[in-house]
C-alpha cells in the first residue's frame, strides 16, 4: 500500500461532505438531458455550457462514486477545444486524484481525451491556436514529471499504477490495454460508457512524448521492488503494457526490456553469473523457477512469449522448459505455459520433443484436468502436420478402447464425455473376457453429457488429415446419441466440424444423414439443433436434402408452429416441397452449384486460397496469350491480303454501297469473329 493512499482518502470524505445537494442534483438532470439532444453543435455548447461551471466543485465531484460516472461520461464525449480548459482545473490535485478509487476514473478519462486533442491540433492546425497545443502537451508532460517523481508510490497504488499504464499509452500513440485485461475478470458493465470503451483516435505521438515513454520505462525498471511487482497483479500489467508498446513502437527496445524481464523473472541468467555457477553446480538440473508457479508470474510470461523473438523463446526452453516438462505440464498455473508454448511453437523438433513427452503422462493429464495442453497438442499437430495417428492411438490408449479392436469404435463418445471404457459402460477389469463381453452387450450406455473440452478436443481432431477412425466411430453411435450431441451446446460444434471438415469423405457424411434419420423434427423444434440442421443441410448435397426435407414435410404442422422450426421452414421451404417438387429441386441444385463455385473460387476445399489466386492467374493469362496468338495470325492473313488492294476503293453493301478506303486494316469481311474472343472476366457471386 502507498504511502499517500490514507491521505487521499481523508481528503476524498472531506470533500463529498462539502458539495450541496443542489449540485447533485444538477448534474443528475445534465445526464437525463445528455441523450436528448440530435445535432452535435447542440451537443458541444450544452456541455460547454456545464463545463463553465465545472470549476467550482469539479474536482469535489470526482471524488463522489454518484457524480464521477457521470463526469467521466461528459469528458468522453467532450470536444478537443474543452480539454485545455479541464487540465487547468485538474493540475494541482493530481496525486489526490490518481490514488482515489472514483476520481482516478475521471483523471484517466481526461488523459485519453489528449491524443484526441493531438490528432485533431495535427489536422486544422489553423482552427487550434499554438498556444493551447503547447498548454495541453505541458501540462499532460507535467502529470508524467510527477508519476515519475512517485513513481514508487505510484506503481504500488491499485488505481494510480492504471494511471500510469494510461499516461504511458498516450506518451506511446497506441492502446493495448484492452487486449491484456480481456477475460480477466472484468464486467462488461464496469466499460459501459466508460474511458477503456472510448476507441483510441489514431495520432504521430510528438518527439517530447517519446522521450518521456522512454524515461519513465527506465525508472520503473531501476525501481528497488522490482521483484515485488513480479508477484503483484498492478506491477504485472504495468510491465506486460510496457512490453506490448514497445512492440507496437521499437522492437529492438522491446526485445532488450523482455530480456531484462527474463532475467528478473529467473528465466534467463546472465552470463557472468552463468559462468560462475557452472563451475559450483555442473551436474544440478535446472529447476522450475518460483515465479512460473505464481499466477501474476504465469500471465506475464505467456504474454512475453508470443511477442518475445525466436532466439529468446528457444532459449526460454533450452534453459528452463525443456528438462521440467512434466512438472510444468502438471503444475495448475506452469501448464498455461506450456500451453502457450506449444500453440505459437514452429520447430518440428522441438514441437516432436514434448509431444513425446505430453504422450507419456497423457492419462495423468487427463486425470489431473490439464486438458488445455492435449487441446493446444491437436491443434498443433494439425498446423505442423506430423504425430496425428501417434495422438490418435495414444488418446485410445488413454481412455482404454485401443485393444480389443471393437472398443475403437467408441472412440468418439468417450473423449465427447471425457470417461474411459470402464467407466463409461461400468465394466470390471477383474473379472474374465467372457464375462466382459457378456456384460457389454447386456448392458449399453448412451451418450446425454458432453463436457465442453471433450467437444473442443473431438472439433480439433477432425481437422486431421485422416479422419477415419473417428469418423467411423461417430457413425457408429445410436441415433439418439447424435441427437443428444447436436442439441447440445457443446457437441453441436462436433457435428458441424464433421460436416465442415475437408477430410472426412462425402460417403460418411452421407451415412450420417442417413444416421440421423428420424431426430430431424426434433432437432429443428431445439435451440442448438436447429442451428445444427442449418448446418448440416448447407453442407450435403441435393439428394440427402431431399431426404431431410421428406421427412419434415410430414411434420410441417409442428415445425411451423414452433419458434426454432418456424426459421427452418422458411429457410428450407418446406411447403414449397410439398407443392413444387420440381422447382423446389431445381433451385437446390442451382444453389449447390453455385456455393459449390464460391468455396473453390475462395479456396475453401483445404487448398491454399493464395495459391490457388496465382494458378487461376496463371490460367488466365495463358488464355489471353493463345487468344492473342490467333489474333495476330489473322490480322497477319488480312494484312497480307490487303497489300494487293491498297489503295483501292471498297464498297460496303451493307452501307448503300458507299466507298470506304482501308490503310493497313483488315477488311470488314475479313475479320473474324471467335467465339472465345478476349474477354474480362467477372466473378458473380451467388
Amino acid at each position: 500500500m502507498s504511502k499517500f493512499k490514507k491521505k487521499s482518502k481523508s481528503e476524498g470524505k472531506s470533500n463529498k461532505d462539502r458539495v450541496p445537494n443542489e449540485t447533485i442534483n444538477y448534474y443528475d438532470r445534465v445526464s437525463q438531458t445528455f441523450d436528448d439532444f440530435s445535432s452535435e453543435d447542440e451537443k458541444e455548447t450544452f456541455l460547454k455550457n456545464v463545463f463553465s461551471q465545472f470549476g467550482e466543485d469539479g474536482i469535489r465531484l470526482c471524488y463522489l462514486a454518484r457524480t464521477s460516472k457521470i463526469l467521466e461520461r461528459l469528458i468522453n464525449n467532450c470536444c478537443p477545444s474543452h480539454i485545455p480548459g479541464l487540465f487547468s482545473i485538474f493540475k494541482d490535485e493530481w496525486t489526490s486524484l490518481a490514488t482515489h478509487p472514483n476520481a482516478s476514473h475521471v483523471l484517466q478519462a481526461l488523459i485519453y481525451q489528449v491524443p484526441k486533442w493531438m490528432s485533431e491540433a495535427q489536422r486544422n492546425n489553423e482552427e487550434l491556436d499554438d498556444g493551447d497545443e503547447d498548454n495541453v502537451q505541458e501540462l499532460f508532460c507535467e502529470l508524467c514529471i510527477v508519476i515519475g517523481d512517485k513513481l514508487e508510490d505510484y506503481v504500488k497504488d491499485t488505481h494510480a499504477s492504471y494511471i500510469v499504464r494510461c499516461c504511458l499509452e498516450v506518451l506511446a500513440g497506441c492502446k493495448v490495454q484492452d487486449k491484456l485485461t480481456k477475460g480477466k475478470g472484468k464486467s462488461k458493465s464496469s466499460d459501459k460508457d466508460g474511458a477503456s470503451s472510448v476507441p483510441f483516435p489514431p495520432y504521430k505521438p510528438p518527439e517530447k512524448f517519446v522521450k518521456y515513454m522512454r524515461k519513465l520505462t527506465k525508472l520503473i525498471f531501476k525501481l528497488p521492488d522490482i521483484h515485488a511487482l513480479l508477484s503483484d497483479w498492478s506491477g504485472v500489467y504495468l510491465i506486460d503494457t510496457i512490453v506490448n508498446l514497445l512492440h507496437h513502437t521499437d522492437d529492438k527496445l522491446c526485445q532488450k526490456y523482455i530480456n531484462k524481464t527474463l532475467v528478473l523473472t529467473g528465466l534467463v541468467k546472465n552470463t557472468d553469473s552463468e559462468d560462475k555457477k557452472k563451475k559450483s553446480h555442473s551436474t544440478e538440473s535446472p529447476e522450475m523457477p518460483v515465479i512460473m508457479k505464481d499466477k501474476c508470474g504465469c500471465f506475464l510470461i505467456e504474454e512475453i512469449l508470443v511477442i518475445a523473438s525466436e532466439e529468446t523463446f528457444q532459449s526460454i526452453y533450452n534453459t528452463v522448459l525443456q528438462k521440467n516438462l512434466v512438472e510444468i505440464a502438471l503444475h495448475p498455473c506452469a501448464n498455461f505455459i506450456l500451453q502457450r508454448v506449444i500453440s505459437h511453437v514452429k520447430d518440428k523438433e522441438m514441437f516432436e520433443e514434448i509431444f513425446s513427452k505430453m504422450s507419456e503422462i497423457l492419462e495423468d493429464l487427463l486425470a489431473y484436468n490439464r486438458l488445455g495442453i492435449i487441446i493446444h497438442l491437436a491443434e498443433a499437430c494439425s498446423r505442423l502436420h506430423g504425430c496425428q495417428e501417434k495422438l490418435v492411438k495414444n488418446l485410445m490408449e488413454a481412455f482404454h478402447c485401443s485393444e480389443p479392436v471393437e472398443r475403437q469404435n467408441k472412440l468418439a463418445p468417450l473423449i465427447a464425455s471425457l470417461l474411459t471404457y470402464d467407466v463409461f459402460y461400468n465394466t470390471d477389469d477383474k473379472k474374465d473376457d467372457d464375462d466382459d463381453d457378456e456384460k457389454e452387450d447386456t448392458a449399453p450406455r448412451m451418450l446425454q453429457e458432453i463436457n465442453y473440452h471433450g467437444a473442443v478436443l473431438l472439433e480439433k481432431l477432425l481437422l486431421f488429415g485422416n479422419t477415419r477412425r473417428l469418423a467411423d466411430s461417430m457413425l457408429e453411435m445410436k441415433p439418439l446419441e447424435l441427437k443428444n450431441l447436436s442439441c447440445d451446446k457443446f457437441g453441436s460444434h462436433v457435428i458441424d466440424a464433421f460436416f465442415t471438415s475437408t477430410t472426412v469423405s462425402g460417403k460418411a457424411k452421407e451415412k450420417m444423414v442417413h444416421r440421423l434419420k428420424g431426430t430431424y423434427v426434433d432437432l429443428a423444434c431445439h435451440r442448438n439443433g436447429s442451428r445444427t440442421l442449418e448446418n448440416i443441410w448447407k453442407a450435403v448435397e441435393v439428394k440427402q436434402r431431399i431426404e431431410i426435407a421428406t421427412e419434415l414435410a410430414k411434420k410441417i404442422h409442428i415445425i411451423s408452429s414452433d419458434q426454432y422450426g418456424f426459421h427452418i421452414n422458411r429457410n428450407f421451404a418446406i411447403s414449397h416441397f410439398i407443392n413444387r417438387r420440381q422447382e423446389w429441386t431445381g433451385f437446390q441444385t442451382s444453389s449447390s452449384k453455385k456455393r459449390k463455385i464460391f468455396s473453390d473460387f475462395l479456396g475453401e476445399k483445404g487448398e491454399n486460397p493464395k495459391k490457388r489466386k496465382v494458378e487461376d492467374e496463371k490460367k488466365t493469362k495463358k488464355k489471353f496469350l493463345e487468344e492473342d496468338d490467333e489474333e495476330k495470325q489473322t490480322f497477319e492473313r488480312g494484312k497480307h491480303h490487303q497489300q494487293k488492294f491498297k489503295d483501292k476503293p471498297f464498297t460496303d453493301h451493307k452501307k448503300g454501297g458507299k466507298q470506304k478506303h482501308f490503310k493497313g486494316k483488315t477488311l470488314p469481311s475479313q475479320q473474324k469473329k471467335f467465339k472465345h474472343g478476349p474477354k474480362k472476366f467477372k466473378f458473380k457471386p451467388s
